[in-house]
């Protein structure tokens, strides 16, 4: 592209490294432009990669210099940074989750329908070939009238982990704890393929890690479709496991490790594209959140090149990311009243 895109990247924690990868990566993009309240933090990357540092979103704002922004702090504050950006006209890709309450998220997604700019939500998985395909079956019909469908995120986070980023496993800056920070993925793919989530009930605990929120939890789903589902999310096993999706119909089954297919028994004969492909599942981030890799989120960073240059929507909205927000919410309700059957959409 003749004229590449800039972006700045602000907060430079663990995702936000993975997000400048991206940028510098990401074909129509140039990273103009770091930021993070810990300016050694901000520079260390801005030296890397040859971009200016600035300590604040104002300062940002104020030079300029950026058509787009990736937002990679904290949960709890996207829209609180965003907001701004928003209102000075810059375009957004949000990290997950798009905000850690309902109210939030809809700030932001209003701000930025006001401001005439495009947000984008993270969400690499549903680029995956594989799922794609997997929710081509399902919304189709080729996979028969679906019965059962179930998302485990079975993973392992240290201590450390938690402690290094202090408002990990917080409900004020991180929502919650292993379904809202690390299963939110399967869980978006779980509803994406499967349809809207009518009845949830749910239960969380905390099985060793010193933090407020859950390192365990568990859901029973009933679809709107009348499917029925199972979300198992953890950051508590002693050897993670990988990130896996079970989608079963009438006419055949689905199961995806890591986003790639390991069963795909269909009676149309069809087969997963990564057999074609010769690929398998990739590694996770089951154990080390900076496995999580950076080509997902090259192509988040393109996508909204393309939504950009193009005038054309993203390929995961705000109200795509608002979806398994909501849905999480819907069973920390569940949990929080001992499991009682929560029914979705939530009250406003």
């Amino acid at each position: 592209m003749a004229n590449p895109i800039p972006f700045a990247v602000v907060g430079m924690g663990v995702i936000g490294k993975t997000h400048a990868r991206a940028v510098v990566d990401a074909e129509g993009a140039d990273l103009a432009a770091v930021v993070d309240t810990d300016i050694d933090r901000a520079r260390a990357i801005g030296e890397k990669y040859g971009a200016p540092t600035f300590g604040s979103v104002d300062e940002l704002i104020g030079s300029g210099l950026v058509t787009a922004a990736t937002i990679g702090v904290p949960s709890g504050t996207h829209a609180q940074v965003g907001i701004p950006l928003a209102e000075a006209g810059i375009h957004l890709l949000c990290e997950k989750p798009i905000d850690v309450s309902l109210e939030a998220a809809d700030r932001l997604i209003s701000s930025c329908e006001a401001s005439g700019v495009t947000l984008a939500c993270i969400s690499q998985s549903r680029f995956e070939p594989d799922l794609r395909a997997a929710r081509e079956l399902v919304q189709s019909g080729r996979l028969g009238r679906t019965v059962l469908a179930q998302a485990d995120t079975k993973w392992y986070r240290s201590q450390d982990y938690y402690d290094a980023g202090g408002w990990r496993g917080t409900f004020a800056q991180d929502g919650g704890g292993a379904l809202i920070n690390q299963s939110i993925h399967a869980i978006d793919a779980l509803q994406w393929v499967m349809g809207p989530v009518e009845r949830v009930c749910g239960f969380t605990t905390n099985r060793w890690h010193e933090m407020e929120a859950e390192d365990t939890g568990a859901a029973i789903l009933q679809f709107r479709s009348g499917a029925l589902g199972v979300i198992q999310g953890a950051t508590s096993l002693g050897k993670a496991q990988p990130k896996r999706l079970e989608f079963h119909g009438e006419a055949g089954t689905i199961v995806l490790e890591n986003d790639a297919a390991i069963a795909w028994d269909v009676d149309d004969g069809s087969t997963a594209p990564s057999a074609a492909s010769g690929s398998g599942p990739r590694k996770g981030a089951g154990a080390d959140a900076r496995d999580v890799g950076h080509i997902g989120h090259i192509r988040q960073v393109e996508d909204l090149v393309r939504a950009i240059v193009e005038g054309v929507p993203p390929e995961i909205t705000g109200a795509d990311a608002r979806a398994p927000l909501e849905l999480i919410l819907a069973i920390y309700e569940s949990a929080n009243s001992g499991g009682t059957p929560v029914t979705l959409p939530l009250a406003r």
